[in-house]
This record gives C-alpha cells, structure tokens and sequence, in this order.
C-alpha cells in the first residue's frame, strides 16, 4: 500500500504535510483519483499527486531556496513507489499530467494573484512559528517558469 501523502513526502523536505493539504483541496476540486483504492494503485492518481508535489516543490524552492529530495533522480522516484515503468514513459506523463494540473489551477484560480495565493498558502499553515515570508519577485518567478 502507497499512502496518499508519500510522494509528498519522498520529494519535498520541507512543506510534504502542507503541500499534501492543498493537494487534497485541488483533488477534491478537479475530482482526481486517490493513490490508494481497496488494495490496488491507482497509476493516473499516482501521476496526478506526482506532478503537484514536483510543482509544490519548485514553488517551495522557489521561495525558501530548499531544494527537495527527488528534483533530478527519477530512477530511485520510480523504484520507491514500486511504478513499473521506465524513466522516459514517466516523464512523459509527468509532463501530461502536470500540463493538465496547470490547466485546471488557472481555470480554478484564472489571475496570477490566485495562482500565487493558493500556493501561498503552503507558508500560511505554520502553528508554532510565524509564517515564512518570501519575495513577491521569487513566486513571480515560479509563476512565469511553471503555471504562465
């Protein structure tokens, strides 16, 4: 069994539980398929919940400079969460998947404001320290490389 939250936690260092919530909103949104279903892995969840933690985890080092754990070692990604498949079929639909994961964040928050908002959020959940604050400029950065 793969639980829901271990890509999360597999590629970010920093931010898994955070970025899993928001996940789980945009999930529950867009309708997207779990990981984990009466004993069998759903590989389309798998690659949805993949290519929201590769996202949150450029956004993540976009604006705290922490890099996460997987960003280039897709080989080990692969063989952590037990994926039969090779390495370029799994970046060819990382690449669909998160495409379609862009579309879906604009069509539900259509301004770079909301974009940058919703992925905000991921600092705003501290409960024993102050929220981190990073640079307008840094999520604007993201937005443009990543969701523009």
């Amino acid at each position: 069994m793969i639980a829901n939250n271990k890509p999360f936690q597999l590629i970010l260092d920093a931010y898994n539980t955070e970025c899993f919530t928001i996940y789980c909103v945009l999930r529950s949104l867009k309708g997207y398929p779990a990981i984990y279903y009466n004993d069998y892995t759903d590989e389309e969840g798998m690659m949805h919940t993949l290519s929201f933690a590769f996202l949150c985890e450029r956004f993540v080092y976009h604006i705290t400079k922490n890099q996460g754990n997987y960003v280039d070692e897709y080989p080990e990604l692969i063989y952590e969460l037990f994926l039969e498949t090779d390495v370029a079929t799994f970046e060819e639909e990382l690449e669909k998947t998160t495409a379609i994961i862009v579309k879906d964040i604009k069509t539900l928050f259509p301004s770079e404001k909301l974009v940058l908002s919703f992925f905000g959020t991921i600092f705003k959940m501290e409960t024993k320290a102050e929220p981190f604050e990073g640079s307008y400029m840094d999520a604007l950065d993201f937005y443009q490389n990543y969701i523009h």
